[in-house]
């Protein structure tokens, strides 16, 4: 008993909390090189705003790196943004030594996802980074997609120590005690350019019988605990004649290319998804929800979401009124059925969600947050 119990304080308590040591030799570290260099971060020294965003070159064939990179076009301009491309095959630290003396940035998108997957070597990227940063006046903005992965957790916390944010689709009050600073914010929705908005209204407008054909996908990665829930749910409305058409991919395994990911949700009536994160090794907290991409996705290409309510979620959407939630199997069975039946209610749901999810789109509501919570550092 008594060893099952130090094994849980040792995987839930003190495990988790150990980035806190890497990210202290980071912050030692910057504050000592900030004596030296803090007069490239007065306000009054600062040079015109220009973003930097690196990805991979395969993470930038991704949906979510496009939006990222054309959102912030909308939002500070294309003349003020850069594209960096990490090449695997050359030095991770050397590319970003590089983008920042070539691009002179007064801000940089980092994402732990991009350097070495190798725990350690991973670290040490972030630390070589975090004094790049501090060393050339540049503020990081972090996306951690992730938090509860350690070693990505950990990488973020060293590369934001002494200045920058870190947006996270978690909310800070559930993952506070795992995190070392304050200056984390979310869960915020995912960044959407107005391009690809309008690209999704006119699809919208060519599916517009999805409401009469009725049908229900899940288009995704499928891993556990998702894979498991997703198919306790297709029994379940089996019984009640609703087919749940499972549409998804292994993790690692090929992606649908963007057209066919977008036509997939504009021209289904319901989409379900869930908010769980996948077991994997290395994750703490598996537990905590997270804002995935779907919230937006969905009623912004006019169809009904069905997922999970999340924390925090009700700054931006209302559960029942502008998406189905549900909390367990039989509630997910229960609520697809009665809309099933209601279409006129499903259509009521879509035309809510899909105004106040278009809206938060128009208003470029990701780089609002992200702007407000650098204060002093502000892009515009």
């Amino acid at each position: 008993m008594k060893a099952s119990s130090f094994a849980r304080l040792y995987r839930d308590f003190l495990l988790p909390r150990s980035v806190l040591l890497p990210f202290l030799v980071t912050r030692i570290a910057l504050e000592i090189l900030n004596l030296f260099t803090f007069f490239r971060f007065i306000p009054g020294n600062r040079r015109p705003t220009r973003l930097c965003l690196e990805a991979g070159i395969k993470g930038w064939e991704l949906i979510e790196y496009k939006e990222l990179f054309a959102s912030a076009q909308d939002f500070v301009g294309a003349e003020n943004t850069r594209k960096i491309e990490i090449d695997r095959n050359q030095s991770y630290v050397g590319q970003v030594l590089s983008a920042v003396r070539k691009h002179r940035p007064t801000h940089y998108v980092y994402d732990s996802r991009t350097g070495s997957e190798n725990w350690l070597l991973g670290m040490l990227q972030a630390f070589q980074i975090s004094l790049i940063f501090q060393y050339h006046g540049v503020v990081p903005i972090c996306v951690l997609t992730d938090l509860p992965i350690r070693a990505w957790r950990a990488q973020t916390a060293m590369v934001s120590a002494k200045r920058g944010i870190v947006v996270s689709l978690m909310s800070p009050r559930d993952v506070d005690p795992i995190f070392p600073h304050g200056r984390i914010i979310g869960p915020l929705m995912m960044a959407f350019s107005e391009a690809t908005l309008e690209r999704l209204i006119e699809m919208d407008r060519q599916t517009s019988n999805k409401f009469a054909d009725k049908t229900l996908v899940f288009s995704g990665s499928l891993y556990e605990p998702r894979a498991s829930l997703l198919n306790e749910i297709r029994r379940g409305l089996a019984d009640h004649q609703i087919v749940l058409e499972l549409k998804g991919r292994q993790l690692g395994s090929q992606r649908f290319s963007d057209e066919d990911y977008w036509h997939n949700l504009s021209s289904s009536a319901m989409v379900i998804t869930t908010a769980n994160l996948s077991h994997q090794k290395g994750v703490d907290w598996p537990w905590v929800s997270h804002l995935i991409y779907r919230y937006l996705e969905v009623p912004a290409a006019g169809s009904v979401l069905v997922a999970q309510e999340v924390p925090s979620l009700r700054r931006y959407l209302v559960p029942d009124r502008h998406f189905i939630a549900y909390s367990t199997p039989e509630e997910a069975v229960r609520k697809i059925s009665h809309y099933w039946n209601h279409p006129s209610e499903l259509e009521e749901i879509a035309r809510a969600g899909r105004e106040k999810v278009r809206s938060v789109i128009r208003a470029n509501m990701y780089w609002i947050c992200v702007d407000t919570a650098l204060q002093k550092y502000s892009l515009l």
